[in-house]
């Protein structure tokens, strides 16, 4: 399984349901580090809280050439165990077949954070925000082989969850982390029960979730309205902050904090002319910048490369007065020609 709080939930909620299971393990990702700390698995963590045998598994690529299954999940004489179980939600890397040959047909199982075939891929609770979405919700599928493609396995439980106007990633993620470990119980009571019926996923229907890039964050304030930008805030901003350019300094990159959509109750500036141009409101004490449609976003912190984020009228004032129109509108750049935005849903 993964390290997040998807994965802590879901193992919790399949550990808590002990008719389901005789003996456990996990295996998860390593800690965390950085040249300045180390930040430990939380699925780690509580299953050594919990006793249950942990083994973690490096970032390498090559992390499973030394993995074994335990023995008691070995197969037996060329056939997989009737009994094992293959468990994953959250998890982040692809289980080659030699490990997924070991369990049996429908035994080998991943919950996954969409309502799939919609949003495949490893960022669904991203997007499902970032692209406007009003419903997600949680589906358990058995694991494809490698090659077949990712996210493609039958159906064996699924459940809806809506979206809020003002979700934000971490809300959304904890509303699937409370349906999906139930749901992954409820499927495997049925497998016991020998009542679960599986669905094919409609490739058609499918939509993909790519893994976050800088890309993603890069606003193109010609084709972006301030929907978008809050969106992909709210979705995306807690991995990778909204980034633009300002036409001064070193590196002229900049980072978003704190973005909403201009209020109802305030009218557009009337200096902001296209699409990228800002300007500070004392009024709201934050930036406002021109979206495409003539829509607005305002902007409460700001911060420019290898500089703590400051509140926007300390940012405004650093602005090189040169740079502005008529001593009040700055332009911001946008995003590079050529670079795909992840907004197509194929």
């Amino acid at each position: 399984m993964g390290r997040d709080e998807f994965s802590c939930a879901v193992f919790k909620a399949v550990y808590d349901a002990r008719d389901v299971w005789d003996e456990m393990y996990i295996a998860t990702n390593a800690d965390a580090k950085s040249a300045h700390k180390t930040v430990a698995s939380p699925l780690r963590l509580l299953g050594e809280d919990l006793g249950v045998p942990v083994t973690t598994l490096s970032h390498s690529r090559n992390c499973w050439k030394s993995y074994s299954l335990p023995e008691s999940l070995r197969a037996q004489n060329g056939e997989p165990h009737p009994r094992a179980l293959l468990l994953t939600a959250s998890f982040g890397k692809i289980i080659p077949n030699r490990i997924l040959d070991a369990f049996p047909r429908y035994q080998k199982l991943n919950v996954h954070g969409s309502l799939v075939p919609a949003l495949r891929g490893p960022a669904p609770v991203q997007w499902a925000i970032a692209r406007g979405m009003r419903e997600t919700g949680a589906t358990v599928i058995e694991l494809s082989p490698r090659g077949v493609g990712i996210d493609t396995g039958v159906i064996l439980g699924m459940q809806k969850v809506p979206i809020a106007e003002d979700e934000t990633y971490t809300g959304l993620r904890t509303k699937l982390a409370d349906v999906g470990g139930p749901l992954l119980v409820r499927v495997l009571r049925q497998l016991l029960a020998g009542t679960v019926e599986p669905v094919p996923q409609d490739d058609a229907q499918a939509s993909h979730a790519p893994a976050i890039h800088a890309k993603h964050v890069q606003i193109d304030w010609a084709t972006w309205d301030a929907a978008q930008v809050e969106r992909t805030y709210r979705g995306i901003g807690q991995q990778k902050h909204l980034t633009t350019t300002i036409p001064f300094g070193v590196n002229g990159a900049v980072k978003l904090h704190d973005v909403r959509v201009l209020p109802h109750i305030e009218t557009p500036s009337p200096f902001l002319h296209a699409p990228g141009e800002c300007t500070f409101d004392k009024k709201l004490g934050a930036l406002r910048i021109r979206c495409e449609g003539g829509t607005e976003i305002v902007v409460s912190r700001l911060q420019t490369v290898n500089r703590n984020a400051t509140p926007a009228r300390d940012w405004w004032n650093g602005v090189q007065k040169e740079a502005l129109r008529d001593g009040r509108v700055l332009q911001l750049g946008g995003r590079d020609e050529g670079v795909d935005s992840g907004y197509k849903s194929e």
